[in-house]
């Protein structure tokens, strides 16, 4: 069991950089979904003293990375933001949004992604018996949809792919027309069997990775000495303060 005080909030810029951390938040629940858009929300004293960041005027674009012991659970944009009164009849502040599997859910897999759409030369994105991994062959495709591979229109800003360890198996095959990234990265993936989401560990630098990740739970990295929970899909993880929400 972890403490309250080992959640970490973080708010970012639109260049996926940290630009402040939030102190009096009241209740952060997650919605941690295994190949999926994973969802949070979070209550917050209106008077914290970062709670301008989260304001869409102020903060275009923005969004919140949730640690736990240090490691990123998950990150997103801020999609909802709105004022409410406590019962106590304080001010709160109340935000929510989805994580940034968001952008592999929106994007498309292209029959030929080196062309327009009025130019595709063949009717699918189509992987025969492949001596390469999964994971490269995953990574290949994000990299040709949305990535720098991808033609200008279509790239996700910000988003780097890194080179593949080559984790999964070899001899798949398949083909897509038009089905959401997400949803070919999960098909390919069941097999192997890994996994997959953007990695929000350098956001420092404003960099978005998908990295592929095992199923299997002996092979999640732990720190030695240091246990780490593994929110299951689809459970909600929340944490009340246990802290006063005054400041004296």
């Amino acid at each position: 069991m972890y403490s309250p005080l080992d959640l970490q909030v973080y708010v970012r810029n639109s260049g996926h950089q940290i630009i402040g951390q939030l102190d009096d938040f009241t209740q952060v629940q997650l919605v941690m979904r295994y190949n999926a858009v994973s969802n949070w929300a979070m209550d917050i004293s209106a008077t914290d003293r970062n709670a301008a960041l989260l304001a869409p005027e102020s903060n275009p674009n923005g969004g919140l990375i949730f640690k736990l012991y240090g490691s990123t659970l998950l990150s997103g944009p801020i999609h909802t933001f709105g004022y409410a009164s406590n019962q106590d009849g304080t001010r709160k502040l109340t935000v929510a949004g989805p994580d940034d599997t968001q952008y592999l859910a929106n994007a498309l897999v292209w029959p030929d992604p080196a062309h327009a759409i009025d130019s595709q030369a063949t009717a699918y994105y189509a992987v025969t018996n492949s001596a390469s991994s999964t994971e490269t062959l995953m990574k290949s495709l994000v990299n040709l949809n949305l990535g720098s591979g991808a033609l200008t229109e279509r790239r996700k800003s910000g988003l780097t792919v890194e080179t593949s360890s080559n984790r999964g198996k070899t001899g798949q095959s398949f083909k897509y027309r038009f089905e959401t990234v997400l949803d070919a990265l999960t098909e390919i993936a069941r097999g192997a069997p890994i996994g997959c989401r953007p990695d929000t560990s350098a956001s420092a630098s404003g960099r978005r990775t998908p990295q592929p990740r095992s199923s299997s739970r002996s092979t999640r990295r732990r720190t030695a000495g240091t246990p780490r929970p593994s929110p299951r899909a689809g459970a909600t993880l929340s944490r009340p303060r246990t802290r006063s929400m005054r400041r004296t």
